[in-house]
């Protein structure tokens, strides 16, 4: 019998050093992270999950330069350096970088009182190159901003104004957008006389690969086309254009702001096309366009052709649009975020409308 206790002693106390040892494995860290040759210093230790390595926040931003800003209610925080704005939510797998979502592979999270994000992601966002150095498990990041290096982002230099109401000598609405000379005119065409048909104006602006920014004043169009496609939107960055008034033909004045809200730069995907044969909606992939549109048409909407893509995407008290596509339907990720930029200097610069 005092054998057998003293086996069973033997046991328990192997056991419990060896979960001493387990717990201790999963607590500490010999991970290590290093900005332009500076060693971090964190107040809790650095961990990996699912081969990613996730860090204190406040000591990686201010390592980057960036600011931090916590938001205890909804468990965010949002940092800005330069012109880059980062913002993650605790256990929520998307990033958002100026307004973009981007997915994670590993989601911020609590650890003890500190929160930890993913620290590639977040580098990467500011535009900082990452390796790993798996022999002495270290995070190498060099930040371009450190050294004196911006990422590069197009200069909006050039401003197009609509030349309707100029050209026809009427009370017109009048818009304005930028762009860089990564963009060349390839249609500028305004037709003079009263139009109720077809297209008033059209100007495009197309870059080296095809990808074409798109501004359209149109009425009646015909010629629909055949298959109706399903599109999903959603929001990717706020939009400079406010909807302003409007005079009625009995005098009153409507205020368009109040009835459309805020305007954004939406990311329009075509996901499916319906089969007219059996009803069916077939998948569609890579097929985006970009879009300046109210608030509210986040969400599912259905267009037949062209025509249908226009008049679904435009607000009901006219018929303008400014778009982007590319010829294959996929923006690189820098044509994206110089169409992004591009649409949301979209404005109204006449009093009416």
């Amino acid at each position: 019998m005092k054998f057998k206790k003293k086996v069973l002693v033997c046991i328990m106390s192997s056991l419990i050093a060896l979960g001493c040892t387990s717990c201790s494995a999963e607590n500490s860290s010999n991970i290590s992270v290093m900005v332009n040759g500076n060693a971090v210093t964190f107040d809790q230790q650095p961990i990996m999950v699912n081969d990613r390595t996730l860090v204190p926040l406040r000591a990686i931003f201010e390592a980057l330069g960036a600011t931090v800003d916590w938001n205890g209610d909804t468990q965010t925080v949002t940092s800005t350096r330069d012109n880059v704005t980062v913002s993650l939510t605790i256990g929520s797998e998307v990033m958002t970088k100026n307004g973009i979502s981007y997915a994670l592979d590993v989601p911020a999270q609590l650890v003890g009182e500190r929160t930890l994000v993913p620290v590639r992601a977040i580098a990467e966002a500011f535009g900082s190159a990452v390796d790993w150095n798996g022999e002495t498990q270290t995070v190498i990041i060099n930040d371009n901003a450190e050294q004196g290096e911006k990422p590069t982002i197009a200069e909006l230099n050039h401003t197009y104004t609509t030349q309707y109401g100029t050209v026809n000598a009427v009370n017109s609405p009048q818009f304005a957008f930028d762009y860089s000379d990564n963009w060349t005119i390839t249609t500028n065409e305004v037709t003079k006389g009263a139009q109720s048909n077809g297209i008033s104006e059209n100007f495009i602006l197309t870059n080296n690969r095809g990808v074409t920014i798109n501004y359209i004043n149109f009425g009646k169009i015909g010629g629909r086309g055949k298959s109706i496609v399903q599109y999903e939107v959603s929001k990717v960055a706020d939009s400079q254009f406010t909807a302003g008034y409007m005079e009625l033909d009995d005098g009153r004045v409507l205020d368009l702001s109040a009835e459309w809200g805020n305007f954004i730069v939406g990311e329009i995907k075509a996901v499916g096309e319906y089969d007219m044969k059996t009803g069916d909606l077939m998948p569609i992939d890579n097929k985006t366009s970009y879009a300046v549109i109210p608030q509210s048409y986040v969400g599912t909407h259905e267009a037949t052709g062209l025509t249908g893509y226009y008049e679904e995407f435009v607000t009901e008290y006219g018929n303008y649009l400014l778009y982007a596509e590319a010829p294959d339907g996929v923006f690189t990720e820098e044509e994206k975020q110089e169409v992004i930029q591009i649409l949301s200097s979209f404005r109204r610069i006449s009093e009416n409308l």
